[in-house]
């Protein structure tokens, strides 16, 4: 798996949990913007085939597992 590819599923298979971050945020959901949102604000750490493993700015890590 690529790094390109791990963001795309993380940004699909997570589009909930993340315009529900943007909007306590930014006091707005714009799923235009949700890419931009997400690249700007989490870093993918680790990923492989059956998990991502992401940080915000605070450094605080998230676990997606990909289903």
């Amino acid at each position: 798996m690529t790094y390109e590819k791990a963001w795309r599923i993380l940004e699909r298979q997570a589009h909930q949990f993340f315009l529900k971050l943007q909007e306590r945020q930014t006091s707005e959901t714009n799923e235009v913007k949700l890419h931009d949102f997400i690249r700007e604000n989490f870093e993918i750490v680790e990923f492989d085939e059956d998990v991502i493993i992401f940080c915000d700015e605070n450094e605080q890590t998230y676990e997606h597992d990909i289903v």
